[in-house]
């Protein structure tokens, strides 16, 4: 367990850390106002606003962040109008500028900087499209996706030249498939086939180097999947019971129970492993449910016999993913947004060879790592460290901090690091330059 006083600094009495937070969005609300690209900031130690009447609605989500260098980062953002716009900071933002608008993708977008100079977005789902950019951002390439069918659901690259694209495919009478694509020029691209048995779904594909990667996937068991040549053999590897051992579909199911595996590598040979399983539905009734998307995770369950969908976050999320409130409308029956209860987390530190069982200090909240050892948890108002890949944390700390989007905490060494939330509509960005004891505030531009 590592020393408490590692961690904080002296803290201000809770009635007036809740003051001085709530003057100070005060602050930044007027200000915003009147400048739309000059944003403020300011360092607080008190503890998250309990309310979010002061700030102005905005119809904008905060849905990827990545910063290269402790100045100069990029966030992405969608608008329920169903477009994007990434904003540029580099001074760690102070001023933030509009590089690029396109159409959302129907499955989100993905956002990936490799220094200050190169990187991409790529538009998921149908009609997928990758913009590139070679200076900063100052201009972009736009090349339309259009193998596999042209429906994209997840895309990773490890530089600019070596990136793999998922494709969901519709086979005969309707069967869904996966294809898994490669390139190692960065223009041509080349099929790897179908990464996953066909009883199972792939959702998110993650790479290390260019040789290293995992899936997040949907099956019958608790399994992940790992590939150690660039992708084209994939291992399937079976994940340890908890204590009590894994669900076991009711005596005369017509479906077996279900498995959302989501394996992101954390560092090196480090991975970590969410199991979320879900048992059969029994008839109508409020037992069971269907896993039927990722991202977000969404699972079909019955309420009184009518349809309930239920958006789960989980400690897999890597990003904060769009929630609800855009196409929720398209779904039958209500939508309810919350943190998945039945999840089980393991993390490895010699490529899934071996697996301990972790818990985090609270199931809400988000996760980054330093190394396969070393990572993060912010949660609302707190924070906690952990020095052995999960399986202690040091005792929680107040902060001057919101309830971080899951998936949004970023390191980028162990002085820097950056989260995105929510101040009711209104999105925000906190940050870190001394290794967590003080953070600041910043309000992003909501408007291009």
């Amino acid at each position: 367990m590592e020393p408490e006083s590692q961690i904080g600094a002296p803290l201000i009495p809770p009635h007036a850390r809740r003051a001085l937070v709530m003057i100070v969005l005060s602050i930044l609300v007027i200000g915003a106002a009147g400048v739309s690209y000059l944003q403020p900031r300011v360092t607080v130690t008190g503890s998250s606003p309990t309310s979010d009447a002061a700030i102005p609605p905005a119809d904008y989500k905060l849905t990827a962040i990545d910063f290269v260098t402790p100045s100069t980062g990029w966030v992405l953002m969608e608008r329920q109008a169903r477009d994007f716009t990434v904003w540029h900071t580099s001074n760690r933002g102070d001023f933030w500028s509009s590089q690029l608008v396109g159409r959302a993708g129907e499955v989100g977008e993905y956002l990936q900087f490799f220094d200050p100079s190169y990187g991409m977005v790529v538009a998921l789902g149908p009609n997928a499209t990758i913009y590139r950019t070679g200076d900063g951002g100052k201009t972009w390439g736009r090349e339309p996706m259009d193998f596999g069918g042209g429906n994209l659901v997840s895309a990773a690259f490890v530089d600019p030249k070596h990136g793999w694209l998922l494709s969901r495919t519709n086979g005969p009478g309707g069967a869904q498939g996966q294809e898994l694509f490669r390139t190692t020029d960065g223009a041509n691209w080349s099929s790897l086939g179908d990464p996953v048995l066909p009883t199972d779904v792939a959702f998110t594909v993650w790479f290390v180097n260019p040789s290293v990667g995992w899936l997040y996937t949907k099956s019958n068991g608790p399994y992940a999947y790992t590939t150690r040549d660039g992708g084209e053999h994939w291992t399937r590897i079976e994940l340890p019971p908890p204590a009590g051992g894994w669900p076991v579909a009711p005596a005369g199911a017509k479906l077996p129970e279900t498995y959302f595996v989501a394996a992101r590598p954390t560092h090196g040979d480090g991975v970590v492993a969410t199991v979320v399983s879900v048992a059969p539905p029994q008839g109508r009734s409020s037992a069971g449910g269907l896993v039927t998307a990722y991202p977000p995770l969404t699972v079909k369950r019955f309420d009184g016999g009518q349809p309930v969908t239920y958006i789960y976050s989980t400690f897999g999320d890597t990003a904060p993913s769009r929630y609800s409130v855009i196409g929720a409308a398209a779904k039958p029956g209500p939508v309810i947004t919350q943190p998945a209860d039945n999840q089980v987390l393991l993390a490895s530190v010699d490529a899934g060879r071996t697996w301990s069982i972790i818990a985090p200090p609270r199931d809400a909240g988000a996760v980054a790592y330093l190394d396969a050892l070393n990572w993060w948890w912010i949660g609302q108002g707190s924070w906690s460290k952990s020095a052995d890949g999960g399986q202690t944390w040091s005792r929680t700390r107040s902060l001057a901090v919101p309830q971080p989007l899951p998936g949004s905490l970023q390191l980028l060494d162990a002085d820097h690091a950056w989260f995105g939330a929510m101040a009711g509509m209104r999105p925000l960005l906190e940050s870190t330059d001394d290794g967590g004891v003080h953070w600041t505030m910043s309000l992003l531009p909501v408007a291009a």
